[in-house]
């Protein structure tokens, strides 16, 4: 049975660069087969969210794989 979350998940998953989406699918993949719920839900930031980021200590860096 797929999670309740999983579609958006990978909606959201499939938006990464390749080395990313790899990593990020793995880790879906491994959660829905252990029963484990999870909800990616930010994959892409813009530069001035990234930045109000940092601004706000959320973030360390403008360099983020987000952008």
């Amino acid at each position: 049975m797929t999670s309740y979350y999983y579609s958006r998940s990978l909606a959201n998953v499939n938006k990464l660069a390749d080395n990313t989406k790899a990593a990020a699918r793995k880790l879906l993949d491994w959660s829905e087969n252990n029963g484990i719920e999870v909800l990616i839900y930010e994959t892409i930031r813009t530069k001035e969210q990234q930045a109000a980021n940092v601004n706000s200590g959320a973030s360390q860096t403008m360099r983020s794989y987000h952008l």
